[in-house]
């Protein structure tokens, strides 16, 4: 992932990452979310696996108390 970001968003020039206000472009934002996607995709690929499987045993035994809480901790 570092060398992702290495070569995706470290810039020779950041400055050129920020509007006039000092924000940054909407371009810049893109694509520093889409590396947040990608990142969290693979981290966290394990627990949603393991999430998804206790909100389907709480589905099939209609446990609505469980599956709400399971969905109102993620």
């Amino acid at each position: 992932m570092d060398k992702y970001i290495e070569e995706h968003l470290m810039l020779d020039d950041m400055s050129t990452c920020k509007d006039q206000f000092g924000y940054l472009t909407y371009e810049y934002y893109l694509k520093v979310f889409k590396t947040a996607l990608i990142w969290n995709r693979i981290t966290f690929a394990e627990k949603k696996e393991e999430l998804g499987k206790e909100r389907r045993a709480a589905l099939k035994k209609n446990d609505m108390g469980k599956y709400t809480e399971l969905i109102h901790t993620q």
